[in-house]
């Protein structure tokens, strides 16, 4: 199963102990200004989640801090504003859209 991980680029050498922050199926796209959290979409860590959503994930722990439900499927391509208020992406459908979400992470300064 795919899942969220996080690795350092110091050395090539592969911890045979690491293991993903959660399971699921993912998509990272940005981090936070202090490098403590990642943004991402995906269902999340809940197994019986089934609607994509865009989650605040703990790089420490993979706790998700905040989430939100996407109005949407088919979510490709997306990216965050560096203050994390502003979220943007690609909707793919018969007729494409670009939607915004504002102050998703209203904690950064």
């Amino acid at each position: 199963m795919p899942g969220l991980w996080v690795i350092s680029i110091k050395d090539s050498v592969r911890d045979e102990k690491a293991k993903p922050l959660f399971e699921c199926w993912v998509y990272p796209f940005g981090w936070s200004q202090d490098s403590d959290w990642i943004y991402a979409f995906g269902t999340g860590p809940d197994p019986d989640n089934e609607q994509e959503e865009i989650m605040i994930v703990s790089v420490e722990d993979g706790g998700v801090r905040d989430s939100f439900k996407l109005p949407f499927e088919n979510v490709n391509v997306s990216t965050m504003s560096p203050d994390g208020k502003t979220f943007g992406c690609i909707v793919w459908e018969a007729q494409s859209d670009v939607w915004v979400v504002k102050n998703f992470d209203p904690e950064l300064k």
